[in-house]
């Protein structure tokens, strides 16, 4: 069995600021996914935290990257 994070949720109060974050997560059995009720998160130093964080950021970058390099062909 196997668990990873793949969605984190954030829920808003009525001034705007967060007042919660959960986390999904995708465990594996047997080779069959099933998605998990929302847990909620411990804070930044959950490590469910850290690996979304990791991904999000990664994702980022490399659309970042393939933005820039669209822009220096269209105006090529």
């Amino acid at each position: 069995m196997t668990e990873r994070p793949y969605e984190v949720l954030a829920r808003f109060g009525a001034d705007g600021k967060v007042a919660g974050v959960s986390v999904r997560h995708i465990t594996a059995v047997n080779g069959k996914e099933y998605e998990g009720d929302p847990q909620p998160l411990s804070g930044t130093g959950d490590p469910a935290f850290s690996e979304f964080a990791e991904a999000f950021s990664a994702a980022v970058v490399a659309e970042r990257d393939t933005l820039a390099t669209d822009k220096t062909t269209l105006t090529q």
